[in-house]
């Protein structure tokens, strides 16, 4: 039986992970930090889980200011990759499910929405 708290379309939509880079830039300094965050979504097909994670990393980009009153800005770099995730417990669209600082020149190959570097 199914359930009816939730829609066909988004019982039958696949889950994907996307680990997304983001670029933080501080007024106070010329370095620029790079930060990869993980978000799951909901797609239809792996055609359009590539665009729907570019989508999430654009909607993430924001501007701040800290506590001692630097401005910060974090700005969408690129999606690294994207991956399809089986999961058996109903969760949260875009839900960012890790964050790590890192450097641009980090092992990880990554992947732009024009194609592979």
């Amino acid at each position: 039986m199914k359930e009816k708290w939730i829609s066909d379309a988004a019982r039958d939509a696949l889950w994907f992970s996307a680990k997304i880079r983001f670029e933080l830039s501080r007024q106070s300094s010329r370095k620029k930090e790079y930060e990869d965050r993980i978000y799951l979504f909901q797609c239809q097909d792996s055609d359009s889980a590539e665009s729907r994670a570019t989508e999430v990393g654009r909607q993430q980009e924001q501007e701040y200011t800290t506590e001692s009153g630097d401005q910060v800005k974090v700005r969408f770099l690129t999606v690294l990759n994207v991956v399809i995730v089986f999961l058996d417990t109903p969760l949260e669209q875009g839900i960012e499910v890790y964050s790590e600082r890192t450097s641009p020149d980090s092992s990880v190959e990554a992947t732009t929405t024009q194609g592979r570097r």
